[in-house]
């Protein structure tokens, strides 16, 4: 469940830094 949770979060950092990047 945590390891869910922790990629989840990692997914949606790596999202907002590619938005950011564009």
């Amino acid at each position: 469940m945590f390891a869910a949770l922790s990629l989840a979060i990692l997914e949606t950092l790596y999202y907002i830094r590619y938005f950011y990047s564009m």
